[in-house]
């Protein structure tokens, strides 16, 4: 999996925006070491591939902010063309209609109504956490079994973005 990592001063505060939805015990919060925007790659692409797709692509700038969720996460959307743009140099095929760029701040352990969540939420909806500078791109090794699910990931590769 290809993710980017988030400045710590953006983990700072996904920390505080968690705080709004600790009582949810339904609710696992995402640890420091998890948080990531991922880049929707749908295809195998290794580390040589990579850095030859996104050559010529300049470090871009990443504004974390607006709290929203989908079913199975609370996130901050990741404002930026940035992840798009990777996308569209690995495979240029892809379809990024539906791509959001975001960084989960949470993850459901058990079903729920969504009411809680969104009343929650409702007044950090408009939270701004800072911008951060994507100018590396890491090939991640993440643990997705249920037992090791937000264990700290193994990065196997990155690529430097100089564009």
């Amino acid at each position: 999996m290809w993710l980017i990592a988030p400045p710590d001063a953006v983990k700072a505060g996904a920390r505080e925006l968690q705080a709004g939805f600790h009582e949810l015990d339904w609710i696992a919060p995402t640890p420091d070491h998890f948080l990531h925007v991922s880049v929707a790659v749908t295809e195998e692409l290794d580390a040589d591939s990579a850095a030859r797709a996104w050559a010529g692509v300049a470090p871009f700038p990443i504004v974390y902010r607006r709290a929203n969720c989908f079913h199975d996460a609370p996130i901050v959307e990741a404002h930026t063309d940035g992840v798009a743009a990777l996308v569209r140099h690995a495979i240029p095929e892809h379809d990024g209609a539906t791509l959001l760029p975001h960084m989960s701040v949470g993850y459901i352990r058990t079903s729920q109504p969504p009411d809680r969540l969104r009343t929650a939420l409702r007044p950090v909806r408009d939270i701004e956490l800072g911008t951060g500078l994507a100018d590396e791109i890491l090939l991640c090794e993440v643990p997705a079994a249920k037992s090791t699910f937000l264990e700290p990931w193994r990065v196997l590769a990155s690529v430097k973005l100089q564009g």
